[in-house]
């Protein structure tokens, strides 16, 4: 965690000092297009994509925590793997959403934007085969994992087999997308919630009934 934390450190360190050098060399007004709130015509402009990538990057925090949690104990090498991968993941997929990643590879990449999304959806899925170790884990967490998995399967229908201008069209998108995102961060949360209880339960010795 040390060398995660000195390069998220280093990251900020290099972000500041390229945003400072960027007024002095150009102008106020440039650097206010990175500095500049999200405004629009109407009231709550963009919330969903802030409600979209947030849920993403809660998630990718959840298993963070997770990973934090462990012992360190070679049985759990592919549990702390599994949690990486996650982190990575859903850390990428809120930066996709936030800033259009996959729209910029459309510009150069036939159907590059199809292949984003469903290439990113496919390497979830073999991370979770892979990794993942679903069979073990509780049913409420794989109810969530699935119900996550079809919403999501839902958008990506949507975004690429519908007309672009159909009714509802884009609502159903990225309302199912958010819903989606929503019982994916369950699926961590529910993954986190029974890290604490496991260490919790061997924290606390058995109280022994006395009859």
């Amino acid at each position: 965690m040390k060398v995660a934390k000195a390069v998220c450190i280093g990251l900020l360190v290099v972000y500041t000092l390229s945003l400072l050098y960027a007024e002095l060399k150009y102008s106020q007004g440039f650097v206010r297009n990175f500095f500049s709130d999200e405004f629009g015509p109407v009231f709550l402009f963009g919330i969903n994509t802030t409600l979209s990538a947030s849920l993403l990057w809660a998630t990718a925090l959840l298993f963070g925590i997770s990973g934090m949690l462990l012992e360190g104990k070679p049985a759990q090498r592919r549990e702390k793997a599994f949690y990486v991968s996650q982190i990575l993941m859903f850390s990428y997929l809120g930066l996709d959403d936030r800033f259009r990643l996959h729209e910029y590879v459309d510009q150069y990449v036939p159907h590059g934007e199809t292949l984003v999304l469903v290439g990113a959806a496919a390497l979830e899925a073999c991370l979770l085969i892979a990794l993942g170790d679903l069979k073990s884990r509780p049913q409420r967490t794989r109810v969530y994992l699935g119900i996550g998995a079809v919403l999501s399967a839902v958008m990506l229908f949507v975004d690429t087999f519908l007309p672009y201008d159909l009714l509802l069209r884009l609502s159903c998108e990225d309302l199912s997308k958010v819903w989606a995102e929503v019982f994916l961060f369950l699926f961590a949360f529910e993954i986190l919630r029974v890290r604490i209880e496991d260490l919790k339960n061997r924290a606390s010795p058995r109280t022994i009934e006395v009859r």
